[in-house]
């Protein structure tokens, strides 16, 4: 039986009818998190750095129907029997001590270290430099599902850093095709673009390190894709939202999946850097903080044609209500990240609030970046507003706004309103770089980190990669 603590706000039970065995898995988090999650949800405490005392009716509450199995109850009593002898269990019963394992420790220096085995480090393996903390990457063998817009623009970079591509996987045309003839890259790249994820792992003699997912599709369809390359062993990061944030429907299913295969699962991208880990080391520099505030401009001609479709761009008002109904189902784009900046500086968010309003046009307007007219009418822009106060006293405000401007007046600012103000913007907004080189950067964490679902705000910020040596082979795997 495992108690994993998959972030601040969330505890569950993995493996409750293996009952020889009993620890408390915190999947990279710092010891005040666990604490927090143990009490937020009524798991139990800590005992000084190493171990937790799990309340035994959590554990009944968390396993459900399996608390009334008549074999189950006896093996748990036995599991309780045993860790009684040895002195495992609190003086009235209700508790079990279990030890900590992949607790990440904060160090007087710059490094962090996991109470975990060696070959579960979250750290890169690749060289440290002693000065910046940049690495000099290892190299690994890389597929990339979905080659759009982001799938080729990171394919281009993955080389320099010593990285191999040995496996694409898209639809239509490019099935069968040459990668380096997509990409763009020397013919030297010898990989065949498949149609499909289990063609591509049928293929493949050797797997991969990792499998980056860019695809543009519903988030069923990624996390299915992700299924299939986690149950071979292989990590997984990918550019979907829905995966910035834990949440119930997914997160505990393929935690346990990472777990039992041994693989670990990671979203990233502009939000990561930007939205969640730079607002956490910009609050280090001021103090009595009051608001958090994001503003983020995107110019309509940067989005392709699906995107802009998706949001709602291009639709008459009826149409976007729907729009904008069913994206509530959905995290928003600016809420998750916000949240995760929250908990990153170690506040939790209360309840959020949030607006989805359209920008009508009332002329004809040509959209350069998508296949058609906008007529007079029509939704040519949207604002989304997201608000929430937190556990520490600090207002969050988000808001993200598409608009009929140039590529290049598009904006990004983040404003700390303490002692003293801060405000940081950059214009213009390279968003489709900062997407693509935040997930490359953070390849060496997801592959060496313990298995599990891995979230930016429990992991330490990502870092700048030297390029390989020029005629470098990439690292054999």
């Amino acid at each position: 039986m495992i108690i994993t603590v998959f972030s601040r706000t969330d505890v569950d039970v993995a493996e409750p009818d293996v009952l020889t065995q009993f620890k408390v898995d915190v999947a990279g988090l710092e010891l005040h998190d666990v604490a927090h999650a143990l009490d937020h949800v009524g798991a139990g405490t800590l005992e000084g750095g190493d171990h937790a005392w799990i309340r035994v009716d959590f554990i009944k509450r968390a396993v459900g129907p399996l608390a009334a199995d008549p074999a189950w109850v006896t093996s748990f009593d036995a599991m309780v029997h045993y860790a009684r002898s040895q002195a495992w269990i609190s003086d009235d019963g209700a508790r079990i001590r279990g030890h900590l394992d992949g607790l990440t420790r904060v160090s007087s220096g710059s490094d962090t270290a996991r109470t975990d085995h060696p070959e579960q480090n979250t750290q890169p393996t690749g060289a440290r430099d002693a000065v910046d903390g940049a690495i000099a990457s290892p190299g690994y063998r890389v597929v990339i599902v979905g080659l759009g817009h982001h799938g080729v623009g990171i394919a281009r970079l993955l080389p320099a850093l010593g990285h191999q591509i040995v496996g694409g996987v898209d639809i239509g045309d490019k099935v069968g095709r040459p990668l380096s003839e997509i990409v763009g890259l020397p013919a030297g790249l010898d990989v065949t673009v498949t149609g499909s994820v289990h063609e591509l792992l049928d293929a493949l003699e050797t797997p991969p390190d990792i499998a980056v997912l860019t695809a543009s599709a519903s988030a069923d369809v990624v996390f299915e894709q992700a299924r299939h390359f986690i149950r071979h062993g292989i990590n997984v990061v990918t550019l979907h939202q829905d995966g910035l944030t834990p949440d119930p429907a997914w997160t505990g299913e393929l935690h346990r999946l990472c777990t039992e295969h041994r693989a670990s699962f990671l979203a990233t991208g502009v939000q990561d850097i930007w939205w969640v880990q730079l607002p956490a080391l910009v609050a280090a520099a001021s103090q009595n903080i009051r608001k958090i505030t994001f503003t983020h401009t995107v110019a309509l001609d940067s989005l392709s044609d699906a995107v802009a479709r998706e949001i709602g761009i291009g639709s008459t008002p009826e149409e976007f209500a729907r729009v904008a109904a069913a994206a509530q189902a959905h995290p928003s784009v600016l809420g998750g990240p916000m949240r995760e900046a929250a908990r990153r500086i170690g506040a939790t968010a209360a309840a959020v609030h949030e607006t989805y309003e359209p920008q009508f046009s009332d002329t004809e307007v040509r959209w350069n970046g998508g296949t058609s007219v906008i007529a007079v009418g029509d939704a040519i822009g949207t604002r989304e507003t997201v608000r929430f106060s937190t556990d520490r006293g600090i207002d969050f405000e988000g808001v993200i706004q598409v608009v009929p401007i140039a590529v290049d007046e598009a904006a990004s600012a983040l404003t700390i309103t303490g002692q003293p103000d801060l405000h940081l913007e950059i214009q213009p907004f390279p968003g489709d770089d900062l997407t693509n080189t935040g997930l490359i950067s953070r390849i060496p964490d997801v592959v060496e980190a313990a298995p599990g679902v891995l979230f930016s705000a429990d992991l330490p910020p990502a870092r700048h990669h030297f390029a390989a040596a020029p005629g470098a082979a990439p690292t054999p795997h």
